[in-house]
C-alpha cells in the first residue's frame, strides 16, 4: 500500500513539473536526527521471529494461527478491514493479505520477521518491528515546510551503518555513511516501475549531494509494522499497524 502511494506521488510530481526529473527548489537542508528506542533484549523474541520466518517459508497457515493473540489489534486500518466478529486470526490474515493469490501476505510476514523491534508508543510490553523512531516532531514539521515537501518524501536509515553510493550499484564509489537523520527521498528520480525490494533508492543528502541507497536500508514514518507481546512466557503476534499517515 505504501509503495503504490509513493509511486503515485512520484508520477504526480513528474506531471506537474513537465520534465523528466523534478528538481527541488532548495540545494541543502538542515538535518533532523532520529533515534531508535531501546529494543527488547529478550532472546526469545529473536527466536520467535525466526519461527515466523520458517512458517512464512512453508506457508503453514495452521501453525501460524496458534501464534496470534486473541486480542489482536489493527491500527491505521484505513480500509476498514478489521471486523471483531471475524476473530483474531482472520483479522490478522486480512491485515497481512495472507489469502492473496500472489503470496503477498507470506512475503509480508517474511519481511516483518526480519525486522528488529522497538516498544509500541502507547501499549505497554508490546514491541513492533520495524521500530518507530524518536525525533523532534516540530523540527521535522519545520523541515517539511521549509523544503515545501511532504512526509512521503522523507526516509531514515534502518541502522547506523547504511552506505550511500554515487550510483545504484554495489560497485559504485561510496558517498559515505548516512547519519541517523531524515534523508530526502527523490521520488521524481525513481523509475516508473520502481520496485523497493530490488531497486536502489535515489536520495538527496543534507549537503545537496545526490546518492543511492540499496533496497531495505531505508524506513519511513508511514511503514506498516507487526507487533508482538509476551504472554505466559511465550511470544505472540499482538497486532498490526497499517501503512499510511
Amino acid at each position: 500500500m505504501i509503495d503504490s502511494r509513493l509511486a503515485a506521488a512520484a508520477l504526480i510530481a513528474l506531471a506537474l513539473a513537465g520534465i523528466a526529473e523534478a528538481q527541488p527548489k532548495w540545494t541543502r537542508y538542515e538535518p533532523v536526527a532520529v533515534a531508535f528506542p531501546k529494543r527488547s533484549n529478550d532472546p526469545a523474541l529473536t527466536v520467535f521471529r525466526s519461527i515466523l520466518a520458517d512458517i512464512a517459508r512453508k506457508k503453514d497457515r495452521k501453525a501460524l494461527e496458534k501464534y496470534v493473540a486473541r486480542d489482536f489489534f489493527w491500527e491505521r486500518d484505513f480500509g476498514g478491514g478489521y471486523e471483531k466478529k471475524k476473530g483474531a486470526f482472520r483479522n490478522f490474515a486480512a491485515a497481512l493479505e495472507l489469502d492473496a493469490e500472489n503470496a503477498t501476505g507470506w512475503r509480508n510476514l517474511t519481511a516483518f520477521a526480519d525486522q528488529l523491534t522497538g516498544p509500541h508508543e502507547k501499549k505497554k510490553s508490546v514491541f513492533c518491528g520495524p521500530p518507530a523512531p524518536r525525533y523532534d516532531e516540530k523540527a521535522f514539521e519545520a523541515l517539511v515546510a521549509r523544503t515545501e515537501s511532504d512526509v512521503h518524501e522523507w526516509s531514515y536509515p534502518a541502522h547506523a551503518h547504511v552506505i550511500a553510493r554515487e550510483q545504484g550499484a554495489h560497485g559504485s564509489p561510496e558517498t559515505g555513511k548516512l547519519a541517523m537523520n531524515f534523508v530526502y527521498t527523490d521520488l521524481a528520480a525513481r523509475s516508473e516501475n520502481f520496485d523497493p525490494a530490488k531497486d536502489w533508492t535515489p536520495v538527496i543528502l543534507p549537503d545537496g549531494k545526490r546518492a543511492f541507497v540499496q533496497p531495505g536500508e531505508l524506513l519511513t514514518l508511514l511503514d506498516p509494522r507487526l507487533c508482538y507481546v509476551k504472554r505466559n512466557g511465550n511470544w505472540l503476534i499482538a497486532g498490526y499497524i497499517g501503512g499510511g499517515d
